[in-house]
């Protein structure tokens, strides 16, 4: 009273949840179901179907065969191209393909789907089988046409591996990941990967990379390239690049010189302000400070990028008041895009208002000119 013998084997891969996952995007990756199939019963076969239905269990597509008898044959499987095989009853194909249409070849839309097969021999005995890996009824098809999306955000793209705590990793954030799949990241120079990771599922949230290779030598300052590549199990591919990631563990460089060693910024348009030419090798947060000779600071600069290349001081403190007379130090500090820090004095003057005092003595206040 067994029903035939089906053997349902399919060419896609069969993911870990039972699923085939397809794609029909005429990429060539995975555009179609197809499986090996063999149908076995000592009393012949009498009829066979291949059947798809939709998530509401509504029968979408089906194809096969049926005879009465052993004389008459019925073919009905007009969309199988395939090679026919037959057992003197009912033929059926050694192996199938279903391009994700309906029944009438119009493509049908994401979303999941049920495949079996059912045969029934010439007593009425009938069997139905979906995978024969699985032995389960129905083979769960999933068609996915999106390829896989991540956020990615680099908080920085400078660092300095220098172990001095700041800014020693790239951190690579992998957000908002839309799906499962096979994950693969490569950091490159010169369109070489020297660092590796790969995920199955999902990436890592969070990538923390120490700038060295995968022998854990640490590799030299230059330019770098972030690559991402995601493939979901419908074979839908993604790909993200990030470049001019650089790699810089050398201190920042400033150059300066006074215009003047002495100002008086007392209005009357002679040395009323103090310039120091600047110059700095790199970009970065950058902070001046003008000091008294107590150590106190009394002016403040800010600057984000290049600093300008000559500070002028008009002598005055935050709150806009004239400083006294005495000895100031200008100095820089900061650092730049990579993290490394920086702190030096550029310069010293003197601010000096006291106009100069001269004493005359006459120590007689009559004369003659008259030899």
């Amino acid at each position: 009273k067994k029903g035939p013998v089906i053997e349902v084997s399919p060419h896609q891969l069969t993911q870990k949840d039972d699923k085939i996952y397809l794609s029909p995007n005429n990429d060539g990756i995975n555009d179609f179901y197809s499986f090996d199939l063999k149908i076995k019963d000592p009393s012949g076969i009498q009829k066979w179907d291949f059947t798809i239905k939709d998530k509401d269990n509504q029968i979408v597509y089906q194809k096969g065969v049926e005879v009465e008898n052993f004389k008459s044959q019925k073919p009905r499987f007009s969309a199988l191209k395939n090679t026919l095989q037959s057992h003197n009853q009912a033929f059926y194909p050694t192996s199938l393909v279903w391009p994700c249409v309906d029944s009438n070849g119009k493509r049908l839309p994401d979303g999941v789907y049920t495949a079996h097969i059912t045969a029934q021999d010439f007593k009425g005995n009938q069997s139905v089988l979906g995978n024969s890996f699985s032995t389960k009824k129905e083979q769960i098809l999933v068609i996915d046409t999106i390829p896989p999306k991540v956020q990615v955000e680099i908080l920085y793209k400078n660092f300095s591996p220098n172990n001095d705590g700041i800014q020693d990793f790239l951190l690579i954030d992998h957000k908002n990941v839309s799906k499962e799949g096979l994950w693969n990241m490569e950091i490159r120079t010169g369109g070489s990967p020297i660092f590796k990771r790969s995920w199955i599922g999902k990436p890592d949230e969070t990538i923390k990379w120490d700038g060295k290779n995968e022998d854990n030598t640490p590799l030299p300052d230059g330019k770098y390239e972030y690559v991402l590549k995601a493939t979901d199990w419908a074979g839908n591919q993604a790909f993200y690049q990030i470049d001019d990631i650089y790699i810089d563990t050398k201190t920042p460089k400033v150059m300066a010189k006074n215009t003047d060693n002495y100002f008086s910024p007392n209005g009357d348009n002679i040395k009323d302000i103090i310039e120091v030419e600047q110059k700095f090798n790199k970009e970065g947060t950058w902070a001046g400070e003008i000091l008294n000779q107590e150590g106190k600071v009394v002016k403040y600069f800010n600057w984000q990028g290049l600093p300008p290349k000559t500070m002028v001081w008009d002598g005055k403190n935050e709150n806009q008041e004239v400083e006294k007379d005495g000895d100031y130090i200008y100095k820089v500090k900061g650092k730049d895009k990579a993290g490394n820090q920086i702190e030096q004095t550029l310069a010293h003057f003197t601010i000096d208002t006291t106009p100069p005092k001269a004493e005359v003595l006459i120590p007689d206040l009559y004369f003659s000119p008259n030899q």
